[in-house]
């Protein structure tokens, strides 16, 4: 026996150091970003993720305190650090080269259709004491208005070869910097915070956008979360043990936990390739699933001292339990969704370690031990069991109650239904750190950029001008906020009509009296800008040609060398045929915000055909054990707690997303179980209930704690398996009580 014993404590001891060595090598593979939730079609998946991979570590700067921005080039986080502009030779030559096909928008618009006031400003700005020419040639400074010297809502500053825009009468200095691949987000955190406080303190401002550091600020807050929930978990549990228990040698049952969680993790990590934070704070919940063996265990041994034999009787019934439970994650792995397939993975797993701990480590661990309820825990059971029995006394007038407020519910569903949005939003399965949402918004507004979230994908054919076909669908679309390469490049179309008007006005006297007005040679400026004129015409390919990627102005719209990227500001409004404009142009529309929410609303539709599958099960596994009436009965205590579960939560507001779906799917199976002990003939009446109360009240104040989330779904989920295992429960006793009278 001895021998038994101790080879059982090395098996599990080798068993939890390699577990426990995967978990800590593994810790990279956690993702904290909302998009690893999502499970998009091939094509959006390819472009999001494209876009993602481009994006992902860059981080980008504004400041009003230039020396602030120059002080983060040597930080150790960065990889590459940009601030300063090359004024090199290439570029100027390139300049030079483009100066036509890239003049603004606006200032195109000018010349071509209010030519007089045009001329006039620009003779006026030779004047201008802040005038820096570029290009000593170009005597009338046209390549002044190149966008390579504009990008978006910025200017180039030619003495501190820097880019900058003005905003409410404040300068602010632009910077990027490409974030090292191995940077932890601490590091990152602290970096911002720092930073932060510098600004704040030299009363300057200091803008941050970047799509890492609300991923590392998600990590940090889900981590602050995951310790919160599973610490208060832990506690609650511990306290509610000790008044099953009366002692606290109960505490050995953290074993049990420690375990199974190694399980759970360790398989996943080994299973997929990265892990969602978010998969992980919901596991944590499991804390009161893992102890529903032990909690049955420990209901039957109360008042005598444990033997290592007593656990046998249990085989069979734990091993149903386990196998509905199971089954109910199980699934979870037809979802969609990753994180599902993560979140049953790691339940199945760690069920299945707690099975085997509380069979064969348990029994040890707790050998000769004696456990007694204290007596206020067996008031409480008493009185519980009485109060139900009082209640059955009245059974018809308590059916009547019932069918009641059934009639009632359905009353309110009726009036409630038609108004309730079954569609998800993505903003409720992330938290996001307020002061930097506040930055990125106010970066959008100064930089006057689109946040990258809807965009327009714009296939293009062997020569044909890209340029011109984006405005032409942007037209016809009557979009007129975006960025996008025609931002940057004029058409061929339009540079050719430039052209031929600049040329026009170099003859026009009016126009060009401007100039000697102004005590400026005539002739010089006619050749001017006849030179500026007869620049060549740029393809959207021989522009590209001109640049390395590291400094081409349409990197950020090329996807690839046939698709190019329009990105859309948040508040255009498409017009009603936008499907037959795009199809016009072969184009696709994608808003990755409305793209996720629908994937998670599809996800939902599915998770109802889940729901039914899970009922299906349930019925086919009572039919099995049990006569027909008596599963009839059973599978409709478990529907009758999620039924009566929706309605509380409608009434209390909650919005029913995937994870308010899902966690009904959970709790109904784990119902199922209580429904099994409730029927267990085995056991008398108060073992019974002794083992429900616990089994359930330990899980649901570990899923009740994720109500104390942050992020709006996990709060959903928590609340829903809560709730509607408290109902389960309450029902299964209330059943155990009935067939006891």
């Amino acid at each position: 026996m001895m021998n038994n014993k101790k080879s059982i404590y090395i098996i599990f001891t080798i068993l939890s150091i390699l577990m426990l060595c995967i978990v800590l090598i593994s810790f990279g593979k956690i993702k904290s970003d909302v998009y690893t939730l999502i499970s998009l079609d091939s094509k959006d998946a390819y472009i999001l993720e494209s876009i993602q991979k481009r994006e992902s570590k860059t981080i980008m700067f504004l400041s009003s305190n230039l020396d602030l921005l120059k002080s983060f080039e040597e930080n150790h986080l960065f990889k590459e650090f940009h601030l300063k502009q090359d004024i090199t030779d290439k570029f100027l030559e390139n300049l030079k080269i483009s100066s036509l096909a890239t003049i603004n928008t606006k200032i195109y618009n000018m010349i071509i259709n209010n030519p007089d006031e045009f001329f006039l400003e620009n003779a006026q700005g030779l004047y201008s004491p802040f005038i820096f020419r570029t290009i000593s040639s170009d005597f009338l400074n046209f390549s002044s208005y190149s966008t390579l010297l504009m990008p978006s809502n910025f200017t180039l500053d030619l003495k501190t070869q820097t880019l900058k825009a003005n905003y409410e009468g404040k300068d602010y200095y632009f910077a990027y910097a490409t974030i090292n691949d191995n940077f932890k987000s601490a590091d990152l955190i602290s970096f911002y915070t720092d930073s932060k406080a510098k600004a704040l303190e030299s009363q300057d401002e200091l803008l941050v956008m970047s799509s890492e550091l609300f991923g590392a600020f998600a990590n940090k807050e889900g981590n602050i979360e995951s310790v919160f929930m599973g610490t208060l978990s832990l506690i609650l549990i511990s306290i509610l043990l000790f008044f099953a228990f009366s002692s606290w040698k109960i505490s050995k049952l953290i074993i049990v936990i420690i375990f199974s969680f190694l399980c759970g993790l360790s398989s996943a990590f080994l299973i997929f390739d990265y892990i969602s934070l978010f998969s992980i704070v919901i596991s944590i919940s499991l804390i009161g699933l893992i102890l529903d063996f032990a909690m049955h265990f420990l209901g039957y041994v109360q008042n005598r001292h444990i033997k290592i034999g007593d656990i046998r009787g249990f085989l069979y019934i734990f091993l149903i339990g386990l196998s509905i439970t199971t089954l109910g994650y199980a699934l979870f792995i037809f979802a969609p969704m990753n994180f599902l397939k993560e979140i049953a993975v790691i339940s199945i797993f760690s069920l299945i370690g707690a099975f085997f701990s509380t069979y064969f480590l348990l029994p040890i661990v707790l050998e000769n031990h004696c456990f007694k309820s204290h007596r206020y825990f067996e008031k409480f059971i008493d009185k519980f069991i009485a109060f139900n029995f009082f209640i059955l006394k009245y059974k018809r007038s308590f059916f009547g109650f019932i069918a009641c407020i059934f009639i009632l519910s359905i009353i309110f569903l009726i009036h409630i239904l038609p108004k309730i949005d079954f569609k998800d939003d993505i903003r409720n399965y992330s938290s996001l750190n307020a002061e930097l949402l506040n930055d990125t918004k106010k970066f959008i507004q100064i930089s006057k950029t689109s946040a990258q979230n809807s965009f327009i994908a714009i296939g293009f054919s062997a020569n044909e001008d890209k340029i011109k076909k984006e405005r032409s669908l942007l037209n016809d679309l009557n979009i007129t906020k975006y960025n996008g390469a025609s931002n940057v490049l004029l058409s061929e179309d339009e540079q050719n009509n430039l052209k031929n008007k600049l040329i026009k006005y170099s003859k026009d006297s009016h126009l060009m009296q401007n100039y000697p007005n102004l005590g400026i040679d005539l002739n010089l400026a006619k050749k001017s800008l006849v030179d500026f004129a007869n620049l060549e015409i740029l393809s959207f390919d021989k522009f590209n040609d001109m640049f390395n990627p590291a400094q081409n102005p349409l990197r950020q719209f090329m996807f690839d060398n046939n698709t190019n990227l329009v990105f859309i500001d948040s508040s255009v409004v498409l017009p009603d045929n936008l499907d037959e404009i795009l199809a016009k142009y072969d184009a696709s529309y994608f808003n990755l915000v409305q793209s996720i929410s629908n994937n998670f609303t599809q996800a939902k539709e599915y998770a109802i055909i889940l729901k039914i599958i899970a009922y299906t099960l349930a019925f086919l596994i009572f039919l099995y054990f049990f006569k027909f009436i008596k599963a009839c009965i059973m599978l409709g205590i478990i529907l009758s707690a999620t039924y009566f579960s929706v309605i509380l939560l409608l009434v209390f507001g909650v919005s029913f997303n995937i994870f308010t779906i899902f966690g009904f799917i959970l709790a109904s199976t784990i119902g199922v179980d209580y429904v099994i002990f409730a029927t267990n003939k085995n056991l008398c009446i108060r073992e019974r209930y002794f083992g429900i109360i616990l089994a359930s009240l330990t899980s649901i104040i570990s899923f009740g704690m994720l109500g104390f989330s942050n992020t709006y779904a996990v709060f959903g989920f928590g609340v829903s398996t809560a709730l509607c295992m408290f109902l389960s429960a309450y029902f299964a006793l209330l059943y155990a009580s009935y067939k006891a009278t």
